[in-house]
């Protein structure tokens, strides 16, 4: 029985460093779009989460 069972570092794919300027060139684009996304996500998860006082 074979198993289907992956890692996770199977499922991603390698991302560049940004010292490789060269391989990071190519991902600079996606790399501003992932950051911008999680960033609205993080807002609109802000925002619907129930305010907690923190007092």
């Amino acid at each position: 029985m074979t198993s289907t069972h992956r890692s996770s570092t199977d499922v991603w794919l390698p991302l560049p460093k940004r010292s490789a300027t060269k391989s990071f060139a190519a991902w600079q684009d996606t790399y501003e779009t992932l950051h911008l996304w999680t960033q609205i996500i993080g807002k609109i998860r802000l925002a619907l989460a129930p305010k907690v006082n923190h007092w």
